[in-house]
């Protein structure tokens, strides 16, 4: 099957943020990670696995790709989650976003949900919001420039680690928790 048109056939840089500051136009000031995945990789980085910790500790963690044992991976950075949520963007993405000032709708903002002319406006942070909550917001969609969001439970960060085959990226895992 061939790739859709727009998909990148090398690797890509993608960043690990909270999805409210790319939406509120804050995403310069938002401590993210950047890292670059093979194209192999990116389809999976909107189908993250989710696993929650147990009653006495709580986290979340989200794997793409291959998973494994947490020793397995390498710690690649701390982004911020004070949303309470966070997300994986392509860097072309965010660019796009940080250009057209964030989100809001009918409120201002627009351009970068799907890339290019025509795209709709980024939507409001409250709107996207209640799509992730609802289970509504879906991966990668046109209306947002995200390859994946999902909630962080009582973490400010979320410690983003990745998993190496030689020299190649196969598994990244976002955690509430750093080891």
């Amino acid at each position: 099957m061939d790739a859709p048109a727009g998909t990148p056939s090398g690797p890509t840089d993608v960043v690990v943020i909270d999805p409210r500051a790319v939406l509120e136009g804050r995403a310069g000031e938002a401590r993210s990670v950047k890292l670059r995945v093979p194209a192999a990789l990116l389809p999976a980085l909107s189908k993250g696995i989710n696993k929650l910790g147990d009653m006495d500790d709580p986290m979340d963690e989200y794997y793409f790709g291959k998973a494994a044992e947490i020793f397995e991976y390498r710690l690649v950075g701390v982004s911020s989650t004070q949303s309470g949520f966070t997300s994986i963007v392509t860097a072309e993405a965010l660019e796009r976003a940080r250009a057209s000032g964030g989100g809001g709708g009918a409120s201002g903002g627009g351009g970068g949900g799907g890339g290019g002319e025509g795209a709709p406006p980024l939507p409001d942070w409250e709107s996207f919001r209640q799509d992730l909550l609802s289970g509504a917001a879906r991966f990668p969609s046109r209306r947002h420039p995200f390859l994946f969001a999902g909630h962080m439970l009582e973490s400010a960060e979320a410690a983003v680690y990745e998993l190496k085959e030689g020299d190649e990226t196969v598994g990244l895992l976002v955690s509430s928790e750093a080891a």
